[in-house]
């Protein structure tokens, strides 16, 4: 069944909480009869029986409302106590108690406000919306019927009209109408945003499943005009422009949600490793080539680039090539650049780090010698690889240049405690005789 994630102002979990203290209600009709039950009345309803109290214009109500919508509770805790009682106050104070996990609480906050103003849209929407996120779609339409034929036709039985077909298999376009027309009703209807932007990312899925990306990106972008940063919209979008080829947009969206800190790394990874084959389809290396870079700062293994751990190679060597190359004819500063190069591509290194230390130690720039060294030190052992070149006496060099003896002291004396009976021991034991 397909349903909204949050397809009212409440959490899943807080309104099915709360619907299920509702009490019992008669199963839900079948699938034909629901339909047409979500469609009364289908001409215009009655005017309203029962009086309706404006709808409030207060602006600290609808920050309250806003801060509901947008899941801060404390601060629509702290709020609701400056806000005058009555009906509106009550049924805010309902949502927040259902979200804080008091449901019965919930429940008799609303019955009371149903009690002390009878016949009010408001009281009947917000039942219906908790009923039909809890999945009990009967008895939301009950209150619906009960609230239409007391109320007439008002926003906010519109809007739970909408939230009602969302959570109905199939009911994006269905519940997309209804609540456009509560905003045609009310333009700046309280908790009308989410679930609108909600329609229509579930229409895009539909389109995109359905294999017309270009609906697909139409219905994330609407979403995205109601909230901007809302994350699976985003996604949508990004795997719709994708679907079209579009790569640069998709992968500027993905970007975008990281940098939001949704939970996309293996998407991304995805995303990034399919853009750079494509690149490479279109003759665009470096295109390609920077995807794969990407994916690489993104943490992606050999295994996860696929062929762009080929091509990551291949320009890895093509830059270490190129700097000893310049190193051999003592174009020193051009082979600082290829090494520099070459560990854009891979910062991890071991030889290109080691032929930069090297290049630097000869231009006299000893501490990038010795940091190079260094580092070159410490991720061999890190990664239990065995160096060919005694490394620790290179960087031993640096240091002394520097006038820093005691480290080069303590660096000489720490490898022999380590390595006594190393080919390079003996050599290590002159240097430490010579200081």
């Amino acid at each position: 069944m397909c349903r909204p994630s949050a397809p009212s102002v409440l959490s899943s979990a807080a309104l099915v909480l709360l619907a299920s203290a509702c009490g019992p209600s008669s199963p839900d009709k079948p699938a034909a009869q629901v339909a047409a039950a979500d469609t009364t009345p289908s001409a215009p309803a009655a005017p309203a029986t029962v009086p309706q109290l404006p709808r409030p214009s207060d602006p600290l109500y609808r920050s309250i409302a806003a801060a509901i919508e947008r899941g801060d509770n404390a601060q629509a805790r702290r709020d609701l106590l400056k806000l005058a009682p009555g009906l509106h106050a009550s049924l805010l104070n309902a949502r927040l108690l259902a979200l804080e996990g008091d449901a019965i609480g919930a429940v008799r906050e609303i019955e009371a406000a149903r009690e002390r103003h009878p016949g009010q849209a408001a009281v009947y929407a917000a039942a219906a919306e908790i009923h039909a996120a809890g999945a009990r779609l009967t008895s939301a339409e009950d209150e619906l019927r009960e609230g239409l034929a007391l109320a007439g036709e008002c926003a906010e039985l519109w809007r739970a009209r909408g939230v009602l077909a969302l959570c109905r298999e199939g009911g994006a376009s269905l519940g997309l109408a209804h609540l456009l027309r509560a905003r045609q009703l009310e333009p700046e209807l309280e908790f009308s945003t989410h679930v609108l932007a909600e329609a229509h990312r579930l229409l895009g899925a539909a389109a995109l499943g359905a294999k017309d990306p270009l609906q697909a990106a139409a219905s994330a972008r609407a979403a995205l005009a109601l909230e901007p940063d809302e994350h699976e919209a985003l996604q949508l979008l990004a795997d719709a422009l994708a679907a079209q080829g579009d790569f640069d947009g998709a992968l500027e969206q993905y970007e975008r949600l990281l940098k939001l800190g949704a939970e996309v790394r293996a998407a991304s990874l995805l995303m990034y490793t399919r853009g750079a084959t494509a690149a490479l389809i279109q003759g665009r290396r470096e295109v390609a080539l920077a995807r794969c870079l990407r994916a690489r700062e993104l943490g992606a293994s050999d295994e996860e680039l696929g062929f762009g751990a080929d091509l990551l190679r291949a320009e890895l060597d093509k830059h270490i090539d190129a700097g000893l190359t310049a190193y051999d004819r003592g174009e020193n500063e051009q082979a600082l650049e290829c090494f520099d190069n070459a560990l854009r591509v891979d910062p991890q290194s071991l030889e290109a780090l080691n032929h930069r230390a090297v290049v630097s130690f000869r231009l006299a720039r000893y501490e990038a010698a010795a940091e190079g060294w260094r580092t070159v030190l410490e991720l061999a052992q890190r990664t239990q690889v065995e160096l060919p070149e005694p490394t620790h006496l290179n960087l031993a060099r640096a240091l002394y240049q520097l006038g820093r003896k005691d480290e080069v002291r303590a660096l000489l004396e720490g490898w022999l405690a380590a390595h006594p009976s190393s080919e390079h021991a003996g050599a290590t034991r002159q240097m430490l005789a010579r200081l």
